[in-house]
């Protein structure tokens, strides 16, 4: 038999951007330019399409065989980036139900965080810890309740509060 002589193009996504742990966003699809269709496809997932979705981070490898039985493996790789804290750097309580709170992107993945706001004096005004979510959201009050005035706070947000070693800090600012 002779070998298959092909080209294989990848078309598509190959996504590397599985942004955090949870999220399931990897897809791969081969397009085969070679002259003996029709083609067969065999991925180590077990799926047998030319497109595979729902892909976790890690290996994959496609063994594409022609009308002729002659075949060729292609190898893939989509990679995990580390989930990183993204604070807002403003939110403007007011009531109108816009941007009234303060949102820090991707904390949902970190369910054992711990925030810190502290006020330009260095007297802690906001802590949270947990899994920050929407309900969770710093409304621009102080650990009592109280409205706090148009200013620049200071954050430390640790992504995990038994592990301080990964943070992020920075200001975020309220504006009425």
């Amino acid at each position: 038999m002779q070998p298959l002589i092909a080209q294989v193009v990848v078309t598509g996504i190959i996504s590397n951007h599985i942004e955090c742990s949870r999220i399931r966003l990897g897809s791969i699809q081969v397009n085969v330019k070679q002259t003996y269709p029709p083609y067969s496809y065999n991925w180590n997932t077990g799926q047998t399409t030319e497109k595979i979705t729902d892909l976790e981070a890690g290996d994959y490898t496609v063994k594409i065989t022609d009308a002729l039985g002659a075949d060729t493996t292609v190898h893939f790789t989509i990679l995990q980036f580390e989930c990183d804290l993204s604070p807002q750097i403003f939110f403007t309580p007011n009531g109108d139900h816009i941007n009234d709170t303060w949102e820090i992107s991707y904390a949902m993945y970190f369910p054992n965080s711990l925030i810190l706001v502290f006020n330009k004096l260095g007297q802690k005004v906001f802590e949270f810890s947990g899994e920050y979510k929407e309900d969770d959201w710093w409304d621009g009050t102080d650990l009592i309740g109280r409205p706090l005035p148009t200013a620049c706070y200071f954050f430390v947000v640790y992504a995990d509060k038994s592990n301080k070693s990964k943070f992020k800090k920075g200001t975020v600012s309220i504006i009425r």
